[in-house]
């Protein structure tokens, strides 16, 4: 439980009271306003890679009669030679089924989140065993092993080490001179 905490973040206890009504319920539905609305976007931003990159794809695959019909209108040479009709009637299919999937995504947002998060936690216990994801911060190293690894990189280069206090002051991390990497 503080493994998914420290991966989820601040909303932790949000999503763990759904993942828990969605166990309890054995149910894969789940209504997430953010997914609806922000789409690819929202799995961008919790680091959920596959959903997100699979509906921003899907999103552009609908659109594609879309930007045909425009560029039917502006009378580009690149355009397909279709009736009007014919461009009307994909552009508004592809508009219904560009709805549908926004409510699935919406439905099964929350379910796609945990999934992605669950892989990404039992790498991250795979890969670190000593190490518990609840002192990684959303799945990324931990801020000790992010220095270790810094200084490992930064050592032939003959920088100076610096006293960051979470680290210790052995840490190899280029914190003080401004450079801030991403955990």
């Amino acid at each position: 439980c503080a493994d998914w905490a420290s991966y989820i973040g601040p909303a932790s206890p949000a999503y763990m009271n759904t993942y828990c009504r969605m166990q309890l319920a054995h149910s894969k539905v789940s209504m997430s306003f953010s997914a609806l609305l922000f789409g690819p976007f929202y799995f961008f931003y919790r680091k959920a890679w596959k959903p997100a990159f699979g509906f921003l794809a899907a999103e552009l695959l609908l659109a594609v009669p879309t930007l045909l019909q425009l560029m039917q209108i502006t009378g580009s040479t690149m355009a397909p030679a279709l009736s009007d009709s014919t461009m009307v009637l994909l552009a508004r299919i592809c508009s219904a089924l560009s709805f549908l999937l926004m409510v699935v995504r919406g439905m099964y947002g929350k379910w796609l989140y945990r999934k992605s998060a669950a892989e990404k936690i039992k790498r991250i216990r795979a890969e670190f065993p000593e190490r518990s994801p609840a002192q990684s911060r959303s799945g990324g190293a931990g801020r000790r092993e992010h220095c270790r690894r810094v200084r490992l990189l930064f050592a032939a280069d003959g920088r100076r080490q610096c006293g960051h206090p979470a680290a210790g002051p052995q840490c190899g991390c280029p914190h003080q001179s401004g450079l801030r990497l991403m955990h």
